[in-house]
């Protein structure tokens, strides 16, 4: 345990590099209002993943 190296671990570096994206969909607005696909695209892309 320790703090983070860029580098020494692989799913670390992936986890690190996507934390922005997901953090950013986890603040949308109250008020924010996007369509059920677009919702799915977004966390796709942060997520790495095809949906």
């Amino acid at each position: 345990m320790g703090e983070y190296r860029p580098g020494q671990d692989a799913d670390a570096d992936d986890a690190m590099a996507r934390r922005a994206p997901i953090n950013a969909l986890l603040r949308q607005a109250v008020d924010e209002r996007f369509a059920f696909p677009r919702t799915l695209a977004e966390l796709s892309d942060a997520a790495g993943m095809p949906c």
